[in-house]
């Protein structure tokens, strides 16, 4: 008598083709599908406001006061330092303040001759703050050892971002859902008219009309829509009616475990 298995095996071998692939298509599709990225293209958001400003320092010690900006505008800076020493300074471990990004130093500043120290910031994340922090670095001179600039910005605030960052992390089984509170500045009052995403792969949103402390406010959610283990990154631009801002930003970390 013929064994069962091997019924079914010769039966197999007698299905049509067509039916053949299609089973062994969804048999795979069932165990290794990944998931299915939606189509995306990237959005970079529309130009931010620079700001180019300089300073003049001398001798090792000195304050770099600049002018006010608003939230959402980058700073490019320049501190010109004059080195009236008749010895060459070498400038070295430079370090600059939280909130800076460095972006270029004089490495060797001669005798009686100007070097500078150039940085950008951002300022999302800073409004209705002022920067303040130091610039060091060591110097091979015996004086001054060491340079040190003051730096202070005031930023002026557009909205307040409650949190500026939202940090999507749990569980790929569970929901995860996080909101920004966004309350606009009684001196920039605006409406939310949309909201565009940098990539949009992972996330879903939606932007509610809220109050906090009696004034117009807005809820914006977001939700994680990955399914599998991983980091990703994305960038809410909020779209505005304000001619002075009409685009923020709100930055988005997901960790799925």
């Amino acid at each position: 008598m013929m064994q069962m298995p091997l019924l079914r095996s010769l039966a197999f071998r007698l299905l049509p083709a067509s039916i053949v692939v299609l089973v062994a298509a969804s048999v795979h599709a069932q165990i290794a599908a990944p998931q299915a990225l939606k189509p995306f293209s990237i959005y970079n958001g529309h130009p931010p406001r620079t700001v180019v400003g300089e300073s003049l320092v001398r001798g090792g010690r000195g304050k770099a006061v600049l002018d006010p900006v608003l939230q959402g505008d980058v700073v490019h800076h320049e501190v010109k330092i004059v080195n009236d020493s008749d010895t060459p300074w070498t400038l070295e471990n430079l370090q600059v303040c939280s909130g800076c990004m460095l972006n270029g130093w004089t490495k060797i500043i001669g005798a009686g001759e100007t070097g500078s120290i150039a940085f950008v910031i951002p300022t999302d994340a800073w409004g209705g703050q002022t920067l303040e922090g130091t610039i060091q670095a060591d110097t091979n001179a015996a004086a001054p050892s060491q340079l040190a600039i003051d730096v202070e910005l005031e930023i002026r605030e557009f909205a307040a971002l409650d949190p500026y960052r939202l940090w999507l992390k749990g569980s790929a089984s569970e929901s995860i859902q996080e909101t920004c509170l966004v309350v606009p500045n009684a001196d920039y009052p605006f409406s939310i008219t949309g909201i565009k995403t940098r990539k949009g792969v992972w996330i879903e949103h939606e932007v509610r009309k809220t109050e906090h402390e009696g004034q117009l406010a807005y809820a914006i959610d977001v939700r994680n829509t990955r399914k599998k283990p991983g980091p990703y990154q994305d960038v809410l631009f909020v779209q505005t009616d304000h001619p002075e801002r009409p685009e923020f930003k709100i930055r988005i970390e997901g960790r799925i475990e």
